[in-house]
């Protein structure tokens, strides 16, 4: 759902919310927004003020983790090749990512193919705007920006369960069995971690061991 709406404006306005929403003015509005709208309607300014606040309280996450959606006939080497792209970006400190696919039998194996991508982020890096740098690096093959989802947490542990393949539910559990066979066969890794080693992997080795304990 949009924040903005222009119905029943003049063109004039329009053109000043456009230029408002534009990729250069984005950073100027978050830093002092009340400067760049005290001539906008109040409705609107309300509504842009409330998603201010969501911005600055998303920026106190550290980690981010993003579900990527590929197109059907996307490759896995095209794939590889983005996502080598989006863990070189200096904005990221640690990340750990799977290849998994929604079948839940051998037949359809291979069915539904994507992304689990943990990452976590610099100091300087607002969570908000991962997912515009991972929906421009993958949007020849994601197609909409809806097919791009992200969360955010100060604690990896349940992301890294799930890349892990730690899940309920027997539809899951299915999913997961699949999983394994399915990047068997294609020589994939079940995962992949970032060296060297940093918080995600102390959090990834401690959640193994205590699996193999329990």
């Amino acid at each position: 759902m949009e924040i903005f709406t222009t119905e029943g404006v003049t063109d004039g306005y329009k053109r000043a919310m456009t230029k408002l929403w534009s990729e250069y003015w984005r950073d100027e509005i978050m830093n002092n927004p009340t400067r760049y709208l005290k001539d906008v309607h109040n409705d609107l300014k309300e509504e842009f003020l409330k998603w201010h606040s969501i911005r600055k309280t998303v920026k106190k996450y550290k980690y981010v983790f993003v579900v990527i959606n590929p197109k059907k006939l996307v490759t896995i080497q095209e794939l590889q090749k983005k996502v080598n792209k989006v863990i070189s970006k200096k904005w990221l400190t640690s990340y750990i990512y799977s290849y998994e696919q929604r079948s839940t039998n051998i037949k359809e194996m291979g069915k539904g193919i994507h992304i689990n991508l943990l990452i976590e982020l610099t100091k300087d890096k607002s969570p908000y705007s991962v997912k515009d740098d991972v929906y421009k690096t993958f949007k020849l093959y994601v197609g909409n920006r809806k097919h791009v989802c992200i969360r955010y947490s100060n604690n990896p542990t349940n992301f890294i369960n799930y890349i892990l393949g730690y899940k309920k539910g027997d539809d899951k559990l299915k999913q997961v069995s699949i999983d394994k066979k399915w990047r068997d066969k294609l020589h994939l890794s079940h995962y992949y971690l970032s060296t060297p080693p940093s918080f995600l992997t102390i959090s990834l080795n401690k959640i193994i061991e205590d699996k193999l304990r329990s």
